[in-house]
């Protein structure tokens, strides 16, 4: 299914020696990590669907792991980049729970899709009261490529991450062969993880951050996460703070001080494990002054979601996501 729909998204301008005035709700981010524009500019988007089954008849996984999966990429084809975004949904949500981010993606000249995947429960229940130090390494690789990595988990080849990704590119590939989907796979239909910005919400977040530490990730973005971890001798596991393949300063987290899901002393902590340059860093200021570590205490219901999910997410006066310039800082840049 194809259908082209259009997005308005207000990209700030700047100079070499002072910062335009923006609307009072933008986020104005720093001048080397945003492209610049002098207008603002109206997006056309073309927007495909399909359920993992249609990628790949050997994925069984029932109820969330099998819902649609929409992808999204510029109409345009001069303003596509190399580069793919993927969404990972937090716990009981699916793709459809994230769809702003994705069009964000594509509002700068990104392919994007959400990933759907077996989550109704988080990580944590299965690394269990008295959790080894390899226990969520391996939970977490079993989800990521099928192998039998763990015994607390039942995740097969065809339902990992890894076949997931190259299973909905090669769809979209054959399905629309113009868009060239396939630029994000070698010869050998692997992915290119240096193309790949993933991100993730919540028990996503968790996933993000493990292939930021085993695979070679172009951007990475924790929203509301990821969880703690901890091991019962106060530690975390020892992948978390080893050095990640994904390069820190590529690393980004945006998390609500008041999240009472993910609460922010422990998600803290699990930034600081992880190495994320420099320290927490408030956006409610408007500026994110090259930080890597974000955080808001904007007023909200929704602590947890806020920072990303559609349900909750704010918008701008204008109707556009008020946090869309946070995004792109950290994950399109």
């Amino acid at each position: 299914m194809k259908k082209i729909i259009y997005f308005s998204f207000a990209v700030l301008v700047f100079s070499a020696c002072k910062k335009e005035l923006v609307p009072a709700t933008a986020i104005i981010i720093d001048n080397s990590k945003l492209q610049k524009s002098d207008a603002m500019l109206d997006f056309a988007f073309t927007e495909h669907k399909a359920t993992p089954k249609q990628t790949d008849p050997k994925i069984t996984t029932l109820a969330l792991g099998a819902t649609t999966q929409f992808a999204y990429l510029p109409t345009n084809p001069a303003v596509r980049k190399d580069k793919l975004f993927i969404f990972i949904p937090g716990t009981t949500a699916t793709p459809s729970n994230y769809l702003k981010i994705v069009k964000v993606a594509a509002s700068q000249g990104y392919y994007s899709f959400g990933v759907a995947y077996s989550d109704l429960s988080p990580i944590e229940f299965y690394t269990g009261t008295n959790p080894n130090d390899n226990t969520t390494e391996n939970i977490l690789e079993e989800y990521l490529t099928g192998n039998n990595t763990s015994p607390k988990v039942s995740v097969s080849k065809a339902n990992g991450f890894e076949n997931r990704i190259i299973k909905m590119i090669l769809f979209m590939d054959a399905s629309y062969p113009s868009e060239n989907w396939k630029r994000f796979l070698t010869v050998n239909n692997e992915i290119i993880w240096e193309k790949l910005s993933v991100a993730g919400h919540s028990q996503g977040s968790d996933h993000a951050m493990y292939m930021s530490q085993k695979r070679n990730l172009w951007r990475a973005g924790l929203f509301a996460g990821p969880g703690s971890f901890k091991l019962n001798n106060g530690y975390f596991p020892s992948f978390m703070q080893e050095n990640g393949v994904t390069p820190r300063a590529n690393v980004f987290g945006f998390n609500h001080t008041k999240d009472l899901i993910r609460p922010w002393i422990g998600v803290k902590e699990a930034w600081a494990t992880l190495q994320l340059p420099g320290m927490p860093d408030s956006i409610d200021d408007g500026t994110v002054n090259g930080a890597n570590q974000l955080t808001t205490t904007i007023a909200t219901n929704d602590g947890h979601g806020c920072v990303v999910s559609d349900g909750s997410t704010p918008n701008d006066s204008a109707g556009k996501p008020l946090f869309a310039n946070v995004w792109t800082y950290m994950c399109f840049p």
